[in-house]
């Protein structure tokens, strides 16, 4: 894994089973952390799956964070319709952690 922005690991982090005593410095580390922490062994192809998911999950987090900050920077600047369009697109993420959420 290639190294990540402080900022983003901190976000990462918040999602960990042990985020107030990880020591995780990448998403790898994070994830084999969760693993362990379920006691879920990351060879299975269970494991393997999970691991994959709570990856991109960890990822997911700092861009959210990331986006939520973008957003706060720049929606003052904003005409009215690129307002909506921000938040026609938010919403259609949010429809979509709905769906993976009821696959869960």
């Amino acid at each position: 894994m290639s190294p990540i922005k402080d900022q983003a690991l901190t976000d990462m982090r918040e999602l960990s089973p042990r985020r107030n005593s990880t020591e995780a410095g990448n998403v790898a580390q994070l994830v084999e952390e969760q693993l362990v922490h379920f006691g879920i062994d990351g060879e299975t192809k269970y494991g393997r799956t999970l691991a994959r998911l709570a990856g991109r999950l960890y990822e997911s987090k700092a861009d959210a964070a990331e986006l939520w900050r973008a957003t706060q920077q720049s929606i003052e600047s904003l005409d009215r319709s690129d307002r909506i369009a921000y938040f026609n697109a938010k919403k259609f993420l949010s429809f979509q952690t709905a769906k993976l959420l009821d696959t869960l």
